[in-house]
């Protein structure tokens, strides 16, 4: 449906959970971390 993740954005389907997130089912998960 959209192409890339500004597309993605600019539709507000990104959304920023804190790690006490609880996943749902077709939740689609990016884990960002540094080290």
């Amino acid at each position: 449906r959209l192409g890339s993740e500004r597309e993605l954005k600019a539709h507000n389907l990104v959304r920023h959970e804190h790690k006490d997130y609880v996943v749902h089912e077709d939740d689609i998960l990016l884990i960002r971390f540094s080290g």
